[in-house]
């Protein structure tokens, strides 16, 4: 369970394997038939927390950064939602497979727009974050396509207004205080136009763009 702390003992410890992992930690748990795992009650949880042990750690890179970055590159990005998406259905051509998914844009203090799609199967439904409140997104991946877009995989975090973050109150105080009232301009990390647009301006159909991309999904 995402956020509980557990006890693990007699599990091996080996060199991490880099092609399937995207941490930075040298080293990595294998858990054996002998390995044991045991939730910490929860008061004893809050000690432990106390005492160091820290619920996420990101490496958050600013959405201008992720505009360089090459495609399947693995980030941390924060943000706030600029638009959250309905969900939507469809048949992936090149597998004929019905999928779906929702595309939600955030920006950040770096004055970009980024799109993040959030894939059927948890992230998509789940995804609870209103218009202007802050999401930590951990282990997204870069996309090319007409710029740069990001979305979701099997191992990514998505943590609405995550508490203890620094980064939350400083999104939060930019984007509802002096960001919205000047009308900052959002340089697109991806858009069939480019350009840049305010911040207040209304959001363009995309719909044409996402038929096209469909066949890369």
């Amino acid at each position: 369970e995402r956020g509980r702390v557990y006890l693990i003992s007699k599990g091996a410890v080996k060199p991490a394997n880099k092609l399937y992992s995207s941490l930075k930690a040298e080293y990595e748990v294998t858990l054996t038939r002998h390995s044991l795992v045991e939730p910490v009650e929860e008061e004893a949880a809050e000690e432990q927390a106390k005492g160091g042990i820290p619920l996420m750690r990101y490496n958050f890179k600013s959405l201008s950064e992720v505009k360089d970055m090459a495609a399947r590159t693995i980030v941390d990005v924060i943000g706030v939602v600029r638009i959250v998406g309905e969900m939507e259905s469809f048949v992936a051509r090149n597998t004929g497979r019905q999928m779906a998914k929702r595309v939600v844009t955030i920006v950040d203090r770096s004055l970009y727009e980024g799109r993040v799609t959030l894939w059927a199967g948890g992230h998509a439904e789940a995804f609870s974050a209103n218009v202007g409140e802050v999401v930590a997104l951990k282990s997204v991946v870069v996309n090319e396509y007409l710029g740069k877009t990001l979305s979701t995989t099997s191992s990514t975090v998505v943590d609405v207004e995550p508490a203890g973050l620094a980064e939350v109150d400083d999104l939060r105080l930019w984007y509802h205080g002096a960001a919205q009232g000047a009308a900052e301009v959002f340089e697109r990390l991806s858009s069939p136009l480019g350009g840049t647009r305010p911040l207040d301006s209304k959001e363009e159909d995309y719909s044409g763009s996402e038929k096209r991309m469909r066949s890369s999904l």
